[in-house]
């Protein structure tokens, strides 16, 4: 429960997930899909590479 907290209070989760849900409601060509793609590519990013700097036993 507390990483769902966790994750409630991040906003680039949440932007994430805006990002994504606005996505989903275009087609593939649409062009306003290209800018809003670096969001979640970066929040991806972010979560990998605080992932890989974590003890082993404290991975999620």
């Amino acid at each position: 429960m507390a990483r769902k907290r966790e994750q409630i209070a991040d906003p680039q989760l949440i932007d994430f997930c805006l990002t994504l849900g606005q996505a989903l409601d275009r087609t593939a060509d649409d062009p306003r899909l290209i800018e809003p793609a670096g969001t979640p590519a970066a929040y991806i990013t972010r979560t990998a590479d605080e992932q890989s700097r974590a003890p082993r036993r404290l991975r999620r």
